[in-house]
C-alpha cells in the first residue's frame, strides 16, 4: 500500500493523511496545514510481519495497537529526530535508533523537522517462539552504536529504502532473520532490573542457549549435554532453565526443526528438493516421525502443505499459532504410508490416494468468487431457533457472493398478498390435514402439549435462512461480510400487480452479500 498526500488538493491533505494513518493504528496529533507533507508505504512480509515506512514535514503522531495487543512494535528514525512520549518517560531519538514496545504500549512521536522513519508491527506468534520470558515496563530504547542492534539498524535502513520495490521472496530472509535480530537486540540492552533481576538473567541465558540451538538446528546430533558445555552450565542446570517455561530442551528443538522445514516447503527457492531432502537438512533422521510430527504441529501433512495454495498455507501458520487443526489426525497407518511415499515413487502414488479430500468437491471450485443462490425452502429454513448443531445449507468460499432469500414469519397476517401464488413461501407454510412442512416452530420442546403449544413453539419465532458454512473458517475468526443489495420480495398472486405489498412485506425478501 502506498499513499501520499501530494494527490489530494491542499485543504483535504490533512484529512486524507489523518485517516491514512490510522488505517495503521496511528493516530495524528498535530501537523501544520499550510506545509503538511506525507508519504506512507507499508508492506506485509509472509508471516505476518508489517513494515511502515512514513515520511513527512514537522508533525506529531502516536502509535497505538491497543486494539491488536498481542503485538511488538519497533520504530526507528531513519532521518530527522524524534522527541518519544509515553505515560511513563520522554526520549531523545536520533537517526538510526529504535525504540519497541508492547501492542498495549501507545507511545508519541513528536518530529520538529522533515522526518522519515520505518514503523514495523509483529504478531506475538513471530516471537513467542524465541521470546520465552516477555518484556516487561514501558517501551524501550534500543542503541544501535554498536553490537547486534548495529547490523539490525543496518538490516532495517536497507529495508526502508527497498520498501517500495521488494517483492514477498526477497524479504523472507529478513522477515526470518527479524525476530532473531529484535530477542537480542533487547536483550543487550535491558538491564537487569528491567528483565526482573535474577529471574531476569536467567531469561538472558536462555537466549543465549536459544541462539546456540538455533546455529546448529541442522546437527541431528545436538543435545543438550553438549549446549550445557557449551554455556557453563551443567546438563540438569539446562534442563530447570527450560523447565522455568513449561518445555523441555528436545521439544524446543523439534517445534524449531519444524518451523524451518515448514518455511521451506513454502519457499520457492527450495521448489527442486524433496520433503526428505529438507528434513534431512534440518536434523530430522526419519520420514514417518517427521510427517507425524508436522501433522501434530501443524494439522496437514507435509505434501498437503506444500500443495496447497498461499491462502491454505497461511491458514496453516494461524493453526501454528494456538487455532484447532481444521482435520482430524489421520490415523498410524496413513501417516507411515505417507512417509514412505516420500522416499519411493509407488509410496506416493499411495500417498496421493491416502490424502485425497474427504467428502464431495465444491461444485465450480475454481479459485475465484462464484455466485450462489439460496432459495427459502423448508429444507434451508429453520422456525424460531438457532444452533450450532444445524446442517450447512449452502458451503462458500471467501470472496463468494451469496443471494439469500429470506421470509417472514408475519406473512400469514396477509396471505393474499405474502403467501398466495408464492411457492416458496408456501412451501415453508403449508399445514394442512397431510402435516406440517416445517415441524419444529420454535425453541421449546417437540412435546409441548403441557404449556398449550405445539411441538417446538414458544419460545422463538422468526424464519432464519441457512446456516452457511464458509470454507476455511475457524473458531476465533473474524468474518466480514458486505451487504450489497436488499430487495422486497415480490406478490406472487397472480391476481395482485407484481408490486402490491403489505408494510410487512418489507421483512420478507431477499439480500445479496459478498463474504469477505
Amino acid at each position: 500500500m502506498r499513499i501520499t498526500t501530494n494527490v489530494y488538493p491542499k485543504e483535504q491533505r490533512r484529512d486524507a493523511w489523518r485517516f491514512a494513518l490510522k488505517r495503521l493504528s496511528i493516530t495524528l496529533d498535530d501537523a501544520d496545514d499550510a506545509t503538511l507533507y506525507g508519504e506512507l508505504i507499508q508492506f506485509r512480509a509472509s508471516t505476518g510481519i508489517d513494515f511502515i515506512r512514513v515520511t513527512g514535514t514537522p508533525q506529531s503522531w502516536t502509535i497505538d495497537f491497543r486494539d491488536q495487543p498481542a503485538t511488538y512494535w519497533l520504530a526507528m528514525v531513519l532521518d530527522g529526530s524524534a522527541i518519544v512520549r509515553d505515560s511513563s518517560q520522554e526520549l531523545r531519538l536520533s537517526d538510526g535508533e529504535m525504540i519497541c514496545g508492547r501492542g498495549d504500549s501507545p507511545v508519541n512521536l513528536t518530529f520538529s523537522g522533515d522526518n522519515r522513519s520505518l514503523i514495523v508491527q509483529v504478531p506475538h506468534s513471530e516471537l513467542s517462539a524465541r521470546l520465552k520470558t516477555p518484556i516487561s515496563g514501558p517501551p524501550r530504547k534500543i542503541a544501535t552504536e554498536s553490537g547486534t542492534a548495529r547490523v539490525f539498524s543496518g538490516m532495517l535502513r536497507s529495508l526502508a529504502d527497498t520498501i517500495s520495490d521488494i517483492t514477498t521472496d526477497q524479504a523472507r530472509p529478513v522477515e526470518l532473520a527479524f525476530p532473531e535480530f529484535l530477542v537480542t537486540s533487547l536483550l543487550d540492552n535491558a538491564p537487569a532490573k528491567a528483565m526482573g533481576g535474577a529471574a531476569g538473567m536467567r531469561a538472558a541465558l536462555l537466549e543465549r542457549i536459544f541462539q546456540t540451538i538455533e546455529i546448529r538446528l541442522s546437527d541431528p546430533d545436538l543435545s543438550y549435554q553438549q549446549v550445557a558445555a557449551e554455556h557453563g552450565i551443567s546438563p540438569r542446570y539446562l534442563q530447570k532453565l527450560f523447565e522455568s517455561i513449561n518445555d523441555s530442551f528436545g521439544h524446543y528443538v523439534k517445534v524449531r526443526r519444524l518451523e524451518r522445514c515448514r518455511l521451506d516447503l513454502r519457499s520457492p527457492l527450495h521448489v527442486q528438493k524433496s520433503i526428505s531432502d529438507i528434513l534431512f537438512e534440518w536434523g530430522f533422521n526419519d520420514s514417518a516421525s517427521f510427517s507425524r510430527a508436522f501433522r501434530e504441529q501443524y494439522g496437514i501433512s507435509p505434501r498437503e502443505y506444500r500443495k496447497a495454495p498461499p491462502q491454505e498455507q497461511e491458514a496453516v501458520e494461524l493453526l501454528r499459532r494456538g487455532r484447532p487443526g481444521r482435520k482430524e489426525r489421520a490415523k498410524p497407518e496413513a501417516v507411515e504410508a505417507e512417509a514412505e511415499s516420500e522416499l519411493s515413487p509407488e509410496g506416493e502414488e499411495q500417498a496421493d490416494r491416502l490424502e485425497a479430500p474427504m467428502g464431495p468437491a465444491l461444485l465450480g471450485d475454481t479459485g475465484i468468487s462464484r455466485h450462489h443462490h439460496l432459495p427459502a425452502t423448508p429444507e434451508t429454513i429453520h422456525w424460531g431457533y438457532l444452533s450450532k448443531d444445524l446442517k450447512p445449507a449452502l458451503h462458500v468460499r471467501s470472496g463468494d457472493f451469496v443471494t439469500i432469500e429470506a421470509l417472514t414469519h408475519h406473512a400469514n397476517d396477509d396471505h393474499e398478498r405474502m403467501v398466495e401464488g408464492d411457492t416458496g413461501v408456501e412451501s415453508v407454510y403449508r399445514w394442512d390435514e397431510t402435516g406440517k412442512a416445517v415441524e419444529r416452530r420454535g425453541a421449546g420442546p417437540m412435546d409441548a402439549s403441557a404449556f398449550g403449544r405445539g411441538p417446538g413453539e414458544g419460545f422463538g419465532v422468526h424464519i432464519c435462512t441457512g446456516p452457511i458454512h464458509i470454507e476455511g473458517a475457524m473458531p476465533g475468526d473474524l468474518v466480514e461480510v458486505r451487504i450489497l443489495d436488499l430487495k422486497p420480495r415480490p406478490s406472487g398472486n397472480p391476481r395482485l400487480p407484481a408490486n402490491a405489498s403489505a408494510p410487512m412485506r418489507l421483512l420478507t425478501g431477499a439480500s445479496t452479500i459478498m463474504t469477505c
